[in-house]
């Protein structure tokens, strides 16, 4: 080995344990809504209906299946060990992949150096879900395509390219679905590039096999689950117009670490060129299969850090000024996509006064029921405690009134008036109730705290307040059964939109407050 090729080496090594150590921190934070989903919905099935269940665009197949069995460790590191390795994976595959596309030894170091920055990576490294292993397998996939050429072929495993290609590209599939629409342009280009060596003489029948492996496999995978894939197109955002297109797909660039200048990149070398078409096709393809959000295009990353990876190598006496710049960009997009330090949230809300009502986003609901088992008591104390006169509303992380309207969806109420707080590192408004005595005499909104009463008189109470308009549950999912003095007892913090003022229950003024607490809230027009 050369002393250029050891210097390499030793270089790679550093940039991927400075990638591991950015990894590390996130493997235990708490869990995100998402992870406690696939958690709670599929380690109890079966392995053939886990990779198989499409039914919700929530289950990533492998993810799930790895969850299956690391849940039994109960360990958060654990849990998302299988995307901090395909998170240092990705960083391997793209420095190969650069290497051998580019034959360029510092536009690899470059590439892979950005890819250990990357926030959006470094997110999804540290999360129990298929992104980072997508991330992986495409970008395996396409260094596979690259390494069939002759003269990189090992001697003692000269197939290895071909079954790298199956196993990546299988394993992209079954990470996400939506893997195709980055798995068929890279095809497509080393078909082209084929195309163009055959016809000077060279062939690859082994490649050309395994990509024939591949393809039915794909046909075989998206003819069976066409339309339940189909159905998952509700969850995106279709393209309405071409101002909204550009505008979201100049958002989706900018977080995924690919600003303006990064086109510099592409006049730089003519070779960056085809990797931006090949990004572009997922792009492009969203005005027929509807936009998601930026995570969706995670597996894109890998190319944005080959042109800037290239440009850099190029520059020499800029590189790292262009490395700074995806550094700096990459650095300003840490809190877009850090999750939620669920502990801490909680910490703070369980310090503040018991008569006050911290409430969540409906969502929020459930990671922090899930991280924190003391939240749900917490929340029983201050809905069973008896406050005379005005209480306290505290709205962490929103202005709106958010809850779960009856279909069990998650839907903002209204903004209401409120002095803005801190809930720890969390806005918040804190909202004055003010108790309701008499019947409304118009229509307004009215908080309804229904305190732990038997199950019985709990539906009673509600099915009296739906009479009078349309009611949603706050922190639904901080809220549970209770079995005491040899009965079931429920609890409640109810919204009403009042319609139909003529219909209210005239014993709701003279309800004691262990039954049930009126309150009204004014709502900001």
């Amino acid at each position: 080995m050369s002393p250029r090729s050891r210097q390499f080496l030793f270089l790679g090594g550093i940039i991927l344990l400075a990638g591991a150590g950015l990894r590390l921190s996130g493997l235990w934070n708490a869990l995100e809504y998402d992870e406690i989903w696939s958690l709670e919905g599929y380690t109890g099935k079966p392995c053939l209906e886990i990779l198989t269940d499409l039914a919700l665009p929530n289950n990533h197949p492998l993810n799930s299946l790895w969850l299956k069995y690391a849940a039994e460790w109960n360990s958060f590191p654990l849990l998302r060990l299988h995307s901090f390795l395909s998170g240092l994976g990705t960083i391997l595959a793209g420095g190969w992949f650069a290497l051998y596309w580019g034959k360029c030894k510092r536009g690899a170091l470059w590439t892979m150096a950005c890819l250990a920055v990357s926030s959006p990576l470094i997110f999804a490294s540290a999360q129990a879900r298929g992104y980072s292993l997508q991330t992986f397998f495409v970008t395996l996939f396409g260094a596979s395509l690259v390494a069939m050429r002759p003269e990189l072929r090992l001697k003692k495993f000269r197939c290895l390219p071909e079954v790298l290609l199956l196993a990546a590209g299988i394993g992209a599939i079954w990470s996400l679905s939506s893997s195709a629409l980055f798995l068929f342009p890279v095809t497509l280009a080393a078909l082209y590039s084929g195309w163009r060596k055959r016809r000077c003489g060279e062939r690859n029948i082994s490649g050309l096999a395994a990509l024939g492996c591949f393809g039915l496999f794909t046909l075989c995978w998206y003819g069976k689950y066409w339309e339940v894939m189909r159905g998952a197109q509700n969850w995106a955002v279709p393209v309405t117009d071409v101002r909204m297109f550009l505008f979201s797909i100049a958002g989706i660039l900018c977080a995924l670490g690919f600003p303006l200048w990064c086109f510099l990149a592409v006049l730089l070398w003519r070779r960056n060129r085809i990797i931006a078409l090949i990004a572009a096709f997922p792009l492009v393809a969203a005005i027929w299969t509807h936009l998601g959000p930026s995570r969706v295009y995670m597996p894109l990353i890998p190319a944005f850090a080959m042109m800037t990876g290239y440009a850099a190598a190029r520059c020499r006496k800029w590189g790292w000024l262009i490395f700074g710049l995806w550094l700096t960009l990459s650095i300003s997009q840490w809190k877009m996509w850090k999750g939620t330090d669920w502990f801490s949230v909680f910490e703070h809300a369980r310090q503040r006064p018991v008569e006050e009502l911290v409430i969540h986003t409906a969502t929020a609901g459930f990671p922090l029921a899930r991280n924190n088992p003391d939240a749900r008591e917490d929340f029983l104390n201050r809905m069973a405690a008896v406050v005379p006169g005005p209480r306290k509303l505290l709205l962490a992380g929103s202005r709106d009134l958010n809850g779960i309207n009856e279909k069990g969806s998650e839907e903002i109420i209204a903004r209401v008036s409120g002095t803005p707080e801190k809930l720890g590192d969390t806005p918040a408004l804190s909202v004055t109730l003010l108790p309701l005595k008499t019947a409304p005499q118009k229509e307004g909104l009215v908080i309804a705290l229904i305190p732990p009463v038997r199950q019985e008189l709990f539906r009673t109470l509600l099915f009296q307040l739906k009479t009078c308009g349309t009611i949603w549950q706050l922190n639904r999912w901080l809220i549970y059964p209770l079995q005491q003095n040899g009965g079931n007892y429920q609890y409640g913090l109810i919204v009403l939109r009042v319609q139909d003022p003529e219909k209210w229950p005239p014993e709701f003024p003279e309800m004691p407050p262990e039954i049930m607490q009126l309150y009204h809230v004014e709502a900001q027009q």
